[in-house]
């Protein structure tokens, strides 16, 4: 099974990657199971299936894990969550919990949630974060999709959910519950997902590398404009790629 990060590796924001959609073609030819891992939170998943369709990617729903769907597994029935991100956190909060979404209810005094769930969000203001540090400091958990600190678009990097929820870790001097890779949770979701011998290919060595480590499985970088220095003494990627069409010619090879 091939697990593939998307951000980075399929596509940047929505341009596909040169000849990514023909290494997934060739991949689906070959017989490999295919998983789509994301700690990107913003999309439903209709919407990342009509994403992966415009591009001629074939991708089935049960295919994708993302970091919105890690964070709900950390939530229960019945709770209340002020949520900071877009439509695909909302999504997936609504499947376990009580989105609290009206600003007029959460600012009225005494009123608390059980959790705060925090993703990108384009519209991040300075009343939402005051109104997700209120919450925290009331005893709601503080849940994060991820921390990645950058998102690349064919523009260059923007800032990603990880600034987000630096700055209310600032606030509230709380550290979040990480809920997408590398951590526990989104490792969870993907390892009941794991058929036979895996592998991980992703763009970011300290979370794609992190990932396929605490999984248990090998890890192939591809290059990106999110590329980061590999730590002395650190395990090496077992592969090493310009893209996702050259690491799948690669293996094809040998």
């Amino acid at each position: 099974m091939w697990v593939l990060d998307l951000d980075g590796v399929v596509w940047l924001a929505n341009t596909p990657l040169p000849n990514s959609p023909q290494a997934i073609r060739v991949l689906r030819d070959r017989g490999e199971q295919l998983r789509f891992v994301t700690n990107n939170s913003v999309l439903t998943v209709a919407k990342y299936l009509n994403k992966f369709k415009g591009m001629d990617i074939e991708v089935q729903a049960d295919e994708l894990i993302t970091s919105s769907m890690a964070a709900a597994s950390l939530l229960q029935g019945g709770e209340d969550v002020y949520v900071i991100g877009q439509a695909g956190l909302v999504e997936q909060v609504q499947k376990v919990a009580t989105p609290v979404l009206d600003s007029d209810v959460l600012d009225q005094p005494g009123t608390r949630c059980d959790a705060v769930v925090v993703g990108w969000d384009g519209s991040f203001t300075y009343a939402k974060l005051r109104r997700a540090m209120a919450m925290i400091e009331g005893g709601a958990k503080f849940i994060a999709t991820n921390t990645d600190a950058t998102y690349p678009t064919p523009d260059g990097l923007i800032p990603g959910a990880g600034s987000i929820v630096a700055a209310l870790e600032c606030a509230t001097r709380q550290r979040a519950i990480v809920a997408g890779k590398p951590n526990s949770p989104i490792v969870e979701l993907t390892r009941r997902a794991l058929e036979g011998e895996s592998v991980m290919v992703g763009d970011r060595y300290s979370t794609d590398g992190a990932f396929a480590h605490a999984l248990g499985i090998p890890f192939y970088l591809i290059e990106s404009d999110v590329a980061e220095e590999i730590p002395e003494g650190a395990k090496l990627p077992d592969r090493h790629c310009r893209s996702l069409w050259d690491l799948v010619m690669d293996t094809s090879e040998g």
